[in-house]
């Protein structure tokens, strides 16, 4: 069984080839626990999450107690538009437990990361972290607590 939730059906031929077009992006953009590319459709750059293979608890935990990763991260992206990119859609696989999921949003060109103040001298150092901890703020007002803050190192 799939279960899926799209912003807009324009994407429906997407969602439904989702392995596909995921494996044939050459455009990876992090390869690590797990994988985002960035997958062409229809003349339209977006970025798709590929969430690692839960294990066997975790796999009954998302499919029946709580929602999976895809569906949290679908869900807080129309929570804080302000913050995130446009949400496009999530993809669950339930075979009979969730065994992979994606999530799909529109793609930008990053402004600014925290790689370089927290592993680099910064002169604005102090700052950013102000307005880091003000955004983290402002998300556990909005009912979104992160769960994972840790960096990935480039």
């Amino acid at each position: 069984m799939i279960r899926q939730k799209i912003i807009n059906n324009k994407y429906k031929s997407l969602v439904d080839n989702i392995d596909r077009f995921f494996l044939e992006s050459n455009t990876i953009l992090q390869d690590d626990r797990n994988m985002i590319k960035v997958v062409n459709y229809k003349n339209e750059s977006l970025v798709v999450k590929s969430y690692k293979k839960p294990g066997f608890l975790n796999s009954l935990i998302y499919t029946f107690f709580q929602k999976s990763k895809a569906w949290r991260a679908y869900e807080y992206a129309l929570k804080i538009p302000e913050f995130t990119p446009k949400p496009i859609a999530r993809i669950e696989y339930l075979t009979p437990f969730l065994s992979k999921s994606y999530f799909v949003c529109e793609k930008f060109d990053e402004e600014f990361n925290l790689q370089k103040p927290l592993f680099y001298n910064h002169a604005d150092r102090g700052n950013i972290f102000s307005q880091f901890a003000e955004f983290v703020y402002r998300l556990h007002e909005k009912g979104i607590f992160h769960k994972d803050l840790s960096p990935v190192i480039y």
